[in-house]
């Protein structure tokens, strides 16, 4: 133990070191050790939940969304059960907490079906069927609301008209003393080729009158309560 001592003090003497210096900086640099790695552990664990922060919520949805059967498989047995339609659209969705697949079919009529297909086992929860009659009427709507398309019917219909127009206002406005022509068209009726004359009476009212675009008989007249806007143009 001396023997160590001396050779301690000769190295200390011939480095220049003091021997308290040496034992300060030794205790230093062992807590300073230990927080650097505490400090890069504590790092590590903060990178990967910031890389993750809804892990767990996460891991949740995916367990919520797992189903038995794919959205092909609940598409055939939407088919399978509508003969002759065709898929346009599947998806996924979540109804009052059950899983479902909505299966938009194509029928051979035309129509549109909607299957809902439990994403679970496979059955069938229910089918609509979605009618294109509103579809065609809106159709319809426009068509007959479209000045091009009416010229062309009445120009594919002036050849079968027996009266002019101008002859179907005078027969209008002969059975309505003091009215005025608001529009005039013709058309076809079940086969019956006639003038449609909107005319708007001296009390402000209007009125429809149907004649017989070849014998010039009157064939029906409405009479309309609602007042007309004395501003509208007159055909």
């Amino acid at each position: 133990m001396k023997f160590a001592k001396k050779k301690l003090g000769k190295l200390f003497k011939r480095s220049g070191i003091p021997v308290i210096a040496l034992m300060l900086a030794a205790l230093v640099a062992i807590p300073l050790s230990a927080y650097a790695a505490s400090n890069a552990s504590t790092t590590t664990g903060l990178a990967s939940q910031q890389q993750n922060p809804d892990n767990e919520d996460t891991d949740n949805s995916a367990a919520a969304l797992e189903t038995s059967i794919t959205k092909e498989q609940a598409s055939d047995i939407a088919l399978a059960a509508n003969s002759g339609a065709t898929v346009i659209a599947a998806e996924f969705e979540d109804e009052n907490g059950t899983a479902i697949y909505a299966i938009d079919l194509k029928a051979a009529d035309g129509n549109v079906i909607e299957v809902k297909v439990d994403t679970a086992d496979g059955a069938i929860l229910s089918t609509e069927t979605d009618t294109e009659d509103d579809s065609t009427d809106d159709a319809d709507m426009e068509e007959a609301d479209d000045p091009a398309k009416e010229l062309e019917e009445e120009a594919a219909l002036a050849g079968k008209a027996t009266l002019t127009k101008a002859q179907a206002n005078d027969i209008a406005l002969a059975a309505n003393q003091d009215s005025t022509i608001l529009k005039t068209r013709l058309g076809d009726e079940n086969g019956t080729i006639i003038y449609e004359v909107e005319i708007q009476t001296a009390d402000g009212k209007t009125s429809e009158v149907k004649i017989d675009a070849e014998s010039g008989e009157i064939l029906l007249e409405n009479a309309n309560n609602e007042q007309v806007d004395s501003n509208d143009d007159n055909d």
